[in-house]
């Protein structure tokens, strides 16, 4: 069964990850989109890697910043969900089973803002 702990961390964990995958990617497609404008006019432009990186890097900043203020005011928390299976025991009671998941907090704009974000 997960836990707070593991609820928040596994949030943290696919976010960070995503926008580690992402955020190079369209940082290298928008130079190359530079590149080619800037080839289709005949001028020479210079790429610096530590601009690229530091664009990644910006990204990846803001990201940290909104998962400690979603953190912070509506963590994402372990719920239980109690679902009757529709069979009895011997003594005719009705067995019912109890199994956990990850909520993403109160409020699903928090959910909703990380799915757009990536």
């Amino acid at each position: 069964a997960p836990s707070d702990a593991s609820c928040i961390s596994s949030t943290w964990f696919v976010n960070v990850g995503y926008t580690l995958n992402l955020a190079p990617l369209v940082i290298k497609v928008a130079a190359v989109n530079r590149m080619m404008a800037a080839a289709s006019a005949y001028r020479r432009l210079v790429l610096n890697r530590t601009n690229l990186h530091q664009a990644v890097a910006g990204i990846t900043l803001l990201l940290v910043i909104y998962l400690v203020i979603w953190t912070a005011i509506d963590p994402p928390h372990r719920e239980a969900e109690y679902s009757m299976t529709g069979t009895e025991t011997r003594m005719g009671e009705t067995v019912v089973v109890l199994s956990y998941y990850c909520s993403a907090g109160d409020s699903p704009v928090w959910q909703y803002i990380a799915v757009g974000w990536n």
